[in-house]
């Protein structure tokens, strides 16, 4: 394990988070529980770049007719997000949200890891509903995602300061 896997784990410890580290495959497993569902969120460590990866999974498999649709959630969602993106493996139906943060080797990470982490599980609860909704009724994506967002339109003034 590195410095930087040390802090991460001494942080979870210290906040009393229950996690599991799998040492042969280098990454960090805990469960969130959302007010919309709970799933399964892998934190990956890469010390060469000083990356921490956020990684949470949908709990269930899109079926392989919606999948074209659940992609084009994916895609429109991202084109709004500001932090994280939405992926689906179209092999398997798999859809996570990626959120990555890097932490200059001069400082301990843990206030851009603590960012992170409550970014990645807001974004993915608020979007879980409309993406199980995609994957398992007929409802449209576009529709899906305004629904997320309230009708609001982006707003990336703030991005440019």
């Amino acid at each position: 394990m590195g410095m930087l896997q040390n802090r991460v784990i001494e942080y979870l410890r210290v906040h009393e988070w229950k996690f599991d580290l799998s040492e042969e495959a280098g990454f960090i497993r805990y469960t969130i529980s959302g007010n919309n569902g709970s799933w399964t969120t892998l934190l990956d460590v890469d010390e060469d770049d000083n990356l921490m990866i956020i990684t949470a999974r949908i709990p269930v498999v899109v079926p392989e007719p919606a999948r074209t649709r659940v992609a084009e959630y994916c895609v429109r969602a991202n084109c709004r997000l500001s932090y994280g993106s939405f992926s689906m493996e179209f092999d398997d139906g798999e859809v996570f949200l990626r959120t990555t943060v890097f932490s200059p080797e001069d400082k301990d990470g843990i206030e851009a890891l603590e960012f992170a982490m409550n970014i990645n599980a807001s974004v993915f609860d608020d979007h879980l509903p409309a993406i199980m909704s995609v994957a398992f009724s007929s409802v449209n994506p576009a529709d899906a995602l305004e629904e997320v967002l309230g009708g609001k339109k982006p707003d990336k003034s703030y991005l440019y300061n």
